[in-house]
C-alpha cells in the first residue's frame, strides 16, 4: 500500500469515525473509496481531503442556517 492510499482502520482513524460508520457514509455515496474483494476498503488522501472540504463547519454561520445571497438595490 502507498503512502498515499489509508485503509478501513486508517481513514476512520483519520475521520475520527469508527470503521462502521465509516462503511455507512461509503454506501450513502458520502466519500470516495474503492473496494478491493469483499474486506478491503482503500482510501486515498484525496479522498479524505475532499469529503472534509466539503464538510467544513464555518463558525461564523449558525448551525442549520443557510447562506442567503442578498439581492443588490
Amino acid at each position: 500500500m502507498s503512502a498515499n492510499t489509508l485503509d478501513l482502520k486508517q481513514a476512520a482513524d483519520e475521520l475520527g469515525v469508527s470503521p462502521r460508520q465509516l462503511r455507512e457514509m461509503c454506501a450513502a455515496g458520502k466519500i470516495g473509496h474503492v473496494r478491493v474483494g469483499r474486506r478491503t476498503w482503500l482510501f486515498t488522501r484525496g479522498d479524505i481531503e475532499d469529503f472534509l472540504q466539503r464538510h467544513r463547519f464555518n463558525p461564523r454561520q449558525p448551525l442549520g442556517a443557510k447562506s442567503r445571497k442578498v439581492a443588490k438595490e
